[in-house]
């Protein structure tokens, strides 16, 4: 009896081993909804909702500050963040709607902010200056900064500028141009901003009104994008290394009809306007079954000449140490961005490089801080007649009909006009750019 008793209890146990286990592997993936507020009872445009552990999964507020996220498992939790705002943490619980106020930062409102050539609080300036947490932007799997800049700031305005090898997105402050740029208090140009590693980012304010850009003049009419860099640390020298491996591919991605759909819908069209179809039923048979592919080869272009992801690798290292009398920082970062052509001729390949050392000869009250910083950038792209970039390429293979032919039996692209197989070949023209940017910065600062 004592035998039977035993066997209950393990086989209870086991049930319940592998009922929780159930819940976790087969848990649900439903649609979350809701609506964010401060604790002012104002909507929060642009507030970040992401999976906690899983960023990908993630969206924004609108301007009503209401917000949709898809495909969310019914047991993870929401991480709810925007700037100036405490961030929070929400248990989903199977719950598909979740209204949220969230609640003003008073600690982050005293944080220290740079603005011009000298420094003052958030709570000062609430609305004059706004700051982007550098260290998330850090883990971005972007070729540039800006492309990773979207609903970090409120008055920061990023345009989109298409997908593709380093597209750097457009920039304004309130809807003015394009603002000035400031590193480490020089005036730089806006390209300098665009090639910036995110790892060698210290601080960044974005400076929007008069009283914050008046030191600045003129120059400073759309605003200011002011970025301290990383500099040494006291202690033993300190070795960082993050590598990020990420693949892409265009948001919407619309299937197309093969050659018997758009037979089928001409046939349609042709019979409204009271015409004569343009194909007979045996073409649309040999169209359905593949049964005569020399002369209904239903060409897939988008299969010929695109990959479905777009590889790209981000490697970074970081030194940094020294003493009260020396501190040092060396930095070096590498970016091998490949496009969705198949062929690999379409690439881009930037190193990243900064030097920046702080000496002090306290005796004298003497510091002096040089800076030498600066990328090799490499682009390239098939180039020939009919296509030397994007537009030509995809438009060809999103009009081109699939009856015509596309590359012959051996594999080769037929000599057709505006062929993309042809356009995007490894032994066709191309269009490469090469560039060298190097910039120093040496200061002396003496206190008297």
């Amino acid at each position: 009896m004592k035998e039977k008793h035993s066997i209950i209890r393990w086989k209870g146990l086991l049930f319940a081993m592998l009922w929780a286990l159930s819940l976790g592997v087969f848990a649900q993936n439903i649609t979350v909804k809701g609506n964010v507020k401060d604790d002012a009872g104002l909507e929060v445009i642009g507030a970040t909702i992401v999976v906690e552990g899983n960023a990908a999964i993630g969206t924004i507020t609108d301007a009503d500050g209401n917000y949709v996220l898809n495909n969310v498992p019914s047991n993870v939790n929401l991480v709810f963040s925007y700037v100036g705002m405490k961030s929070q943490t929400v248990p989903v619980n199977g719950r598909t709607v979740i209204d949220l106020v969230m609640k003003t930062d008073t600690e982050l409102l005293d944080e220290v902010v740079v603005v011009g050539y000298t420094v003052t609080s958030k709570r000062a300036l609430i609305s004059s200056v706004s700051t982007v947490n550098a260290e998330q932007m850090e883990a971005l799997p972007v070729t540039n900064i800006t492309q990773g800049l979207a609903g970090r700031s409120p008055g920061l305005i990023v345009v989109g500028n298409g997908g593709g090898i380093n597209k750097m997105q457009n920039l304004s402050i309130r809807g003015g141009g394009t603002p000035l740029v400031v590193i480490d208090g020089i005036i730089r140009d806006y390209n300098d901003f665009v090639t910036l590693s995110p790892e060698d980012i210290e601080g960044m304010s974005i400076l929007k009104d008069a009283s914050a850009t008046a030191v600045y003049g003129s120059r400073a009419t759309n605003g200011i994008l002011q970025i301290t860099t990383k500099g040494g640390r006291l202690g033993k020298p300190a070795l960082t290394y993050s590598f990020n491996q990420s693949w892409s591919q265009p948001a919407i991605w619309s299937k197309k009809m093969d050659l018997w759909d758009r037979a089928s819908y001409a046939n349609i069209g042709r019979k409204n306007d009271g015409l004569d179809p343009m194909f007979g039923e045996d073409a649309l048979k040999a169209m359905k079954d593949g049964s005569d592919p020399l002369n209904y080869p239903n060409t897939d272009w988008r299969g010929l000449v695109l990959k479905d992801w777009a590889p790209q690798a981000k490697h970074s290292i970081q030194l940094t140490g020294g003493t009260e009398a020396n501190r040092y920082f060396i930095s070096l970062g590498h970016i091998n961005q490949n496009s969705l052509y198949k062929i690999n001729n379409h690439y881009l390949k930037q190193t990243n490089f900064r030097l920046s050392q702080t000496s002090t000869i306290e005796s004298i009250g003497l510091t002096s801080s040089a800076t030498i910083d600066g990328y090799l950038q490499e682009t390239s792209h098939p180039y020939t007649s009919t296509s030397s970039g994007y537009y030509q390429v995809f438009s060809h293979i999103q009009n081109k009909s699939p009856l015509e032919k596309g590359v012959n039996k051996f594999g080769l692209p037929y000599d057709t006009a505006d062929n993309p197989v042809g356009e995007t070949a490894a032994d066709v023209g191309y269009n490469k750019e090469n560039k060298r940017n190097i910039n120093g910065n040496l200061q002396l600062r003496w206190a008297l």
